[in-house]
């Protein structure tokens, strides 16, 4: 069956693997981390002296870009992980994939895409002459209505 070959047709993963290595194949060439994740820490760079240890009050947030929705949170050695979602993947936030250009495989085109890239301002339009050159109004009769000439 289909499913079945594109089964077969997936590499085989490890239990558990470092996400830097999710996506790799899709990763371009001068950007650091995975295309499938998005890590970014918030709050405050100071370094405080807690007795004989040390505290930071900086929070660790990483997102699924695949699965919108998926968000685990970290501040030292405490975690928490939230899913909110509808259970379907996204590939609009994803780039495409580099041989065929195609969104990621196994993703929902129904949910939103990001949007396209600021369009340049659209070339001004040449301006032209009027339609009625001036040497036609001086075979004109000057009157409002020119009458219909009468052909032969």
């Amino acid at each position: 069956s289909e499913i079945q070959a594109k089964s077969e047709a997936e590499p085989e993963h490890g239990m558990l693997e470092d996400i830097s290595a999710d996506l790799e194949e899709m990763k371009p060439e001068d950007a650091e981390g995975s295309p499938g994740w998005s890590i970014k820490v918030y709050g405050d760079e100071g370094v405080y002296a807690a007795g004989d240890a040390t505290k930071t009050l900086r929070v660790v947030a990483v997102r699924s870009t695949i699965w919108p929705g998926a968000i685990t949170v970290a501040k030292g050695t405490k975690f928490a992980n939230l899913y909110v979602g509808y259970g379907m993947k996204c590939g609009s936030l994803v780039g495409p994939q580099k041989e065929s250009g195609l969104p990621l495989s196994g993703t929902n085109p129904m949910l939103p895409l990001a949007p396209d890239d600021i369009m340049d301002e659209p070339k001004d339009f040449e301006e032209n002459e009027e339609p009625n050159p001036i040497q036609d109004e001086a075979e004109s009769d000057k009157g409002d209505v020119d009458e219909e000439q009468e052909e032969a």
